[in-house]
């Protein structure tokens, strides 16, 4: 980057680390962090709403789009905990993001993941409104509920 050494106190990713060549990134984290500073490294987990709507949309993730995530997503599921992470770490608690959702907020959702659409593009049909008809008897079409994202976080300082 352009940013000068030594600039910033926090420096943040967002379900994205999986992306990086990491020793590259690193490196410039190292540089343009300021000593004692911090990299907070977070991304989410797979939704939860209700134990009968959690099956099956877990089928789904699995075996009907499971085929079609990028082999970085298991990176993801991991909580990045395989990654390698050459900061001193420090313990984080868990926590959540928590919103209440329509069914067709829901909906988006799923037809927004990449293997979902990755799906789409090899199989020519979106498998989403068949897996909705699985869950409208656990929904109502204007019902909200309640949906919640665990949310994982790896913070380290960073020492120079």
């Amino acid at each position: 980057t352009a940013f000068a050494e030594n600039t910033f106190d926090l420096i943040t990713v967002g379900q994205a680390l999986h992306w990086f060549d990491r020793d590259k990134f690193y490196q410039e984290t190292t540089r343009v962090g300021k000593p004692g500073s911090l990299l907070a490294v977070w991304g989410y987990a797979l939704l939860y709403i209700e134990t009968g709507i959690d099956e099956i949309i877990t089928d789904f993730y699995s075996h009907t789009v499971g085929p079609y995530w990028d082999e970085a997503r298991r990176l993801v599921e991991q909580q990045y905990k395989t990654i390698s992470f050459p900061f001193e770490e420090i313990p984080t608690p868990g926590f959540s993001i928590d919103v209440e959702w329509s069914f067709t907020q829901l909906t988006g959702y799923l037809e927004s993941w990449s293997a979902t659409q990755k799906f789409i593009q090899a199989k020519h049909f979106n498998p989403v409104p068949e897996l909705m008809e699985k869950l409208k008897p656990y929904w109502q079409i204007n019902e909200i509920k309640p949906v919640r994202f665990p949310v994982f976080l790896r913070l380290g300082t960073i020492k120079k």
